[in-house]
C-alpha cells in the first residue's frame, strides 16, 4: 500500500484536491493545520 506520500503521490497523478488529506488521513488540511500548530507554537 506503500506510506502516506507514495499514497498522495498516486492519487495527485491527475490532479489535486484538498480531499486527498481527509481520504488518507482522517482529516482535512484546515485540521490538520490547527493540529500542528497546537503542538508546534506553544
Amino acid at each position: 500500500m506503500g506510506g502516506f506520500v507514495a499514497q498522495l503521490n498516486k492519487k495527485m497523478k491527475d490532479g489535486y484536491s484538498y480531499s486527498f488529506f481527509k481520504d488518507l488521513l482522517g482529516k482535512s488540511v484546515d485540521q490538520l493545520w490547527s493540529d500542528y500548530k497546537v503542538t508546534h507554537f506553544k
